[in-house]
């Protein structure tokens, strides 16, 4: 979470069951502790926070995680992208997949700079999901939200397939979308 030029993010080789506020990390945008006797030290992932927060001025929070269904999707280097699920088509539209790189290396963000504001969510190849927000809640709902479309998706594939909705009310979410988009920015 950012909080003006200072990040607090989870900290590394702990269970994230297990974090509390005692634990949490606060740096700077590079990553420097600003702790002067902090036992912990922030996520190998950080790198990839310091960089969302630096080239998106409106985040104010990262999620980061390895979902079972999203994660899923990066492991297949597939796109969640769909006609039938009404809320992601309003909400996120296309979801991108970055290419892998690996863990805790700049490699892992190396295109975030191709998706500016276009996307507050992505996959990361091969790794997982991120999700950026207005605040830590908004950032948790969006993740919770791709999981959750990124679930229905496969287990519609299990029982016949996705049935796409209609052109015509596709239109209309379409529209419902470029409102919601137009209204964040």
């Amino acid at each position: 979470m950012r909080i003006g030029d200072h990040v607090l993010i989870t900290p590394g080789s702990v269970h994230k069951g297990s974090v509390t506020a005692e634990t949490i990390v606060e740096v700077d945008m590079n990553g420097n502790s600003l702790q002067k006797s902090c036992q912990y030290f922030p996520s190998s992932e950080g790198k990839m926070h310091y960089a969302i927060y630096q080239q998106r001025p409106d985040a104010m929070a990262v999620v980061h995680n390895h979902s079972v269904f999203a994660s899923a999707y990066a492991v297949a280097r597939k796109p969640i992208d769909t006609k039938s699920v009404p809320e992601m088509i309003v909400l996120f539209g296309t979801i991108p997949v970055l290419s892998y790189g690996t863990p805790g290396t700049p490699e892992v963000y190396a295109d975030l700079h191709q998706y500016g504001k276009e996307t507050s969510v992505f996959l990361i190849a091969n790794h997982g999901l991120v999700a950026v927000g207005s605040n830590p809640w908004d950032a948790y709902e969006k993740a919770v939200a791709v999981e959750k479309t990124a679930q229905i998706l496969i287990m519609a594939s299990l029982v016949g397939g996705e049935h796409p909705i209609e052109e015509n009310n596709l239109e209309k979410l379409y529209e419902m979308r470029r409102n919601f988009v137009n209204n964040l920015f």
